[in-house]
């Protein structure tokens, strides 16, 4: 069985089962963990159409959740229903294909896959994580490699003054990301709570209202940044983040824009010459030499977590059995909670509760 989702709201649980052996150079993980995601799962729990036809991705019968950037006719795919949902996974190989090492069977591994009690991916595209690892801090180790490929794709440079927009968890997570590569991330939301949470990993000195009278006076006594991190995905947003670069600043767009963007590319874009990059990862794909990708990108996101640099464990605020997948949907849904939301495979009806650090 796995849970998908049929209308706006209404998560269905239908039947679905791997047998068998894998097929040849797949594994098959059973589920320890998995992270929703805010904002991504947010919006096909209710039905709402995503840039690029992303909703595609996550159909039943999608065999990637990877979009192609060279498919121009994407956004005639995309169906709002049924979807499925998820794509942080942390499970065990419990087996594998021809051609894969069976010395795998057994070690743990985080997957971009959906929520479901087992999956089968590409051998490459499990990641073999350490045994000592918290199997729910894990289930995060995807969304900060965002912030990471952001901060490398715009070239950031120690001692750069950086601005993050948006302290949803992408957002928040790329703040952190700075923050553990040496970076003071000055910070904006318009959400108290979100502001006070960041607060407990950031110093609240750098944190701010967006909509405080001259914001720009926070970044370099008015220099402005010389990276801006949007990650709140609104017009608004993206024009703020050109009122806070400094000239010739990088400005690296996390946050999904389905509106017309066309008026705001004037005044400060161009006034001040900004380097503008709509990023979302590195490459999906096997590793090789010379060339970092999504994965690889999980393995740095892992090194600097368990380092001590990358406080992931304190984004963690409720975990709930898989089987209560319906009530944690709908407490995201009503509430907008702060922090992350993980689910635990190993006890499936573990009710929703807080977790306590």
């Amino acid at each position: 069985m796995r849970p998908v989702v049929t209308a706006s709201r209404t998560i269905t649980w239908q039947p679905f089962e791997l047998s068998g052996r894998p097929a040849p150079g797949m594994v098959r993980l059973t589920s320890v963990r998995s992270l929703i995601s805010p904002g991504t799962e947010l919006a096909l729990y209710e039905g709402r159409e995503m840039v690029d036809g992303l909703n595609a991705g996550f159909s039943p019968a999608a065999t990637s959740l990877v979009m192609d950037p060279l498919d121009d006719d994407i956004s005639t795919k995309a169906e709002l229903f049924p979807v499925a949902l998820g794509y942080n996974l942390v499970g065990r190989v419990t087996a594998v294909g021809d051609g894969v090492d069976p010395g795998r069977i057994g070690t743990l591994a985080f997957a971009v896959a959906r929520h479901q009690a087992e999956v089968e991916v590409a051998d490459w595209e499990a990641v073999t994580l350490p045994e000592s690892v918290d199997p729910a801090i894990a289930a995060l180790y995807y969304l900060p490699t965002l912030g990471l490929s952001a901060l490398r794709r715009v070239g950031y440079r120690s001692g750069e003054r950086v601005a993050v927009i948006g302290l949803g968890l992408v957002g928040l997570c790329a703040a952190l990301v700075a923050q553990s590569l040496g970076a003071e991330p000055v910070c904006f939301d318009t959400s108290e709570a979100r502001r006070d949470f960041t607060a407990q990993l950031i110093d609240k000195d750098l944190i701010h209202d967006p909509r405080t009278a001259r914001p720009l006076q926070f970044i370099g006594g008015g220099a402005g940044a010389d990276v801006v991190v949007e990650a709140a995905g609104t017009r608004e947003s993206l024009a703020f983040a050109a009122a806070l670069a400094g000239v010739r600043a990088r400005l690296v767009v996390l946050g999904l824009h389905s509106e017309d963007l066309g008026a705001l590319f004037a005044r400060n874009f161009y006034r001040k010459m900004l380097n503008v990059v709509f990023c979302g990862n590195d490459d999906y794909a096997p590793s090789k030499a010379g060339t970092l990708t999504s994965l690889d990108n999980v393995l740095e996101i892992a090194r600097l977590e368990r380092s001590g640099r990358l406080p992931l464990n304190a984004i963690i605020t409720a975990e709930a059995g898989a089987h209560r997948i319906e009530e944690a949907f709908a407490m995201i849904a009503n509430e907008r909670p702060t922090g992350a939301v993980v689910l635990d495979w190993e006890s499936p009806d573990q009710p929703l509760t807080a977790r306590m650090e």
